[in-house]
């Protein structure tokens, strides 16, 4: 089944850092060496503590995909993207731009268009 796209919401935070926290950079990433995670950070703690500060900030938004019903993965993280509105110069007619930082899904959910969904929210947010 398609997973559920939603933004991230406060009472998820933790769920989702605890989950990444414990990941295998291969299972989230084609490169796990560009995305190795830091040895002398409490990777749970840092993670709530980055994905909260986001909540907050208005420039940025990040978007969830659940799995959603009859499948092993019912209500766990299969994906996500975090972006953030960046200005651009103001010698360009187009203003602001939209950068998005972290784009992932894990592999069994990858070729199934779960990223284009999450891209989808994240371009009209």
């Amino acid at each position: 089944m398609t997973p559920t796209v939603r933004r991230l919401r406060e009472g998820t935070c933790d769920r989702w850092s605890r989950t990444c926290g414990r990941r295998s950079p291969g299972r989230w990433s084609r490169s796990p060496d560009r995305n190795a995670l830091a040895d002398d950070v409490n990777l749970v703690a840092a993670g709530v503590e980055h994905r909260r500060d986001r909540l907050d900030d208005e420039g940025a938004v990040t978007w969830v995909a659940v799995g959603d019903g009859g499948t092993s993965d019912d209500g766990r993280l299969v994906g996500y993207a975090a972006a953030s509105v960046a200005s651009s110069a103001p010698v360009f007619a187009a203003g602001d731009r939209l950068h998005v930082g972290e784009l992932s899904v894990r592999e069994p959910y990858r070729g199934e268009g779960v990223a284009g969904d999450l891209l989808d929210r994240v371009d009209a947010a």
